[in-house]
């Protein structure tokens, strides 16, 4: 088979490691290491930065932001139903959606105003000039920050059957990470977030809408739940340089055989 051509397989997870075993690939070449995604530099949220954030989206003191990022069409009505039930008892609430491609930042505004929402386009508002409910995300490379302004996150392709999308950003501020029922390109990932308690898979809007008002109604809840989030990403660390000293190892190994012949 072309594994015969490895010399080393570094994989993420024993799940990986005995579908390999099961196709007939040598055992002394399959090696867990770990997930590198966990090993991303990760900046933490100094408070001049997030007292910058919040003047720049017309964030108050006090408010509750829920940051929606990577969404996918069909999702966005969901959220924002859910949240315009929410806000009845919570008007302080700010949605942020971020969709995962941003050339929909458009449609969505059009959704959130059909929903009776006064959105804004982050693109369109100055330093808090802007009252809105909802902000759409229309740039690129800024939601890995603004997941820092969040009490509750949501990780979107996961109400719809997309598979899912990476939930260590919002974890890494330790935000409390709610995902739908479809994770299938982070199985273990969500299954871990999970176990970890520092997040809740929903199956669908009701779902959702009960787990938000769930933490909102339960600070402690909610805070202990965002610690066990960024506990499982920090715990989770180290797989680089497991990966590093294993291709390194092997490196020698070969340089040394080279050497004899």
């Amino acid at each position: 088979t072309m594994f015969g051509f490895f010399d080393s397989c570094l994989l993420q997870s024993d799940l990986d490691r005995e579908r390999l075993l099961a196709v007939g690939v040598d055992r002394k070449k399959v090696k867990t290491t770990g997930n590198i995604k966990f090993d991303r530099p990760w900046v933490p949220m100094e408070e001049g930065e997030k007292t910058h954030w919040m003047k720049t989206l017309g964030i108050r003191k006090g408010d509750i932001v829920i940051v929606a990022g990577s969404t996918h069409q069909g999702e966005e009505v969901i959220l924002l139903r859910t949240c315009r039930r929410i806000m009845k008892k919570y008007p302080e609430l700010h949605l942020v959606i971020a969709p995962r491609r941003i050339e929909r930042a458009a449609e969505v505004f059009s959704i959130a105003q059909d929903e009776g929402f006064s959105p804004a386009l982050k693109t369109s508002i100055a330093s808090g000039a802007v009252d809105a409910d909802v902000l759409i995300l229309d740039t690129l490379g800024e939601l890995g920050r603004i997941y820092g302004l969040a009490q509750i996150s949501f990780v979107g392709g996961s109400l719809v059957p997309f598979g899912g999308h990476n939930l260590l950003e919002p974890a890494s501020f330790g935000c409390p990470v709610l995902f739908g029922p479809h994770t299938e390109n982070f199985v273990r990932m969500s299954e871990q977030i999970i176990r970890m308690e520092g997040g809740w898979r929903v199956q669908d809007g009701e779902q959702l809408e009960k787990a938000i008002l769930q933490l909102l109604q339960d600070r402690d809840l909610c805070r202990s739940m965002g610690e066990h989030a960024r506990e499982f990403v920090f715990k989770n660390r180290g797989a680089l340089n497991r990966a590093v000293k294993e291709i390194d190892q092997l490196l020698k190994q070969r340089m040394e055989e080279a050497r004899w012949r």
